[in-house]
């Protein structure tokens, strides 16, 4: 009976074995500095997330796993600096998500602009999915992409917003009118 147990993978097979499901990460893992399986001394995707209690990839995880190797070089500096970048884009995102969320208790058909928050979350998650690549310079594009698409949900909301207003003062002109 075949159960598809393939006993403990080489080094040389765990990025691929990781990558089947996890293709995003593994893409971009492949473009790093860690990839290059032949360095003794270079992680797989076990050595930070583990392999039965898979931890998840988080910028604490990056403290934790990171810092174990790389104690002051370059490559610590620039895994700060991408996770500078990717905390300020996550509080970005919660302070306009929290906007949209207050506005949509009181106007339900504010609905029609979630497109645009999905839109900003999904160009996070890649710039979340890029850290593998430790490349600062691809993290950059990826966050003025997902500022690019922050700013069009807010100009939604500030449209939505003045135009709300609008109506109001047309409302109340036409009951002074009568």
């Amino acid at each position: 009976l075949e159960t598809g147990f393939i006993g403990k993978p080489s080094k040389e097979q765990i990025a691929d074995l990781c990558g089947n499901c996890h293709t995003g990460p593994a893409q971009f893992f492949g473009q790093g500095p860690h990839a290059d399986i032949s360095n003794t001394d270079n992680p797989t995707c076990i050595t930070c997330h583990q392999n039965h209690a898979v931890c998840d990839a988080t910028l604490v995880l990056m403290d934790s796993t990171c810092a174990s190797c790389h104690t002051e070089s370059a490559l610590l500096d620039v895994g700060r600096a991408i996770q500078s970048r990717l905390r300020a884009g996550a509080g970005e995102f919660e302070r306009v998500r929290e906007r949209f969320d207050r506005m949509q208790i009181l106007r339900p058909n504010l609905q029609r602009i979630a497109p645009l928050l999905a839109g900003a979350a999904s160009s996070l998650r890649q710039a979340d999915l890029q850290t593998h690549a430790l490349d600062l310079e691809l993290i950059e594009t990826q966050i003025n992409s997902f500022r690019n698409d922050l700013a069009a949900l807010n100009q939604a909301l500030d449209d939505y917003h003045l135009g709300q207003q609008q109506r109001q003062w047309a409302v109340v002109g036409r009951w002074l009118f009568i």
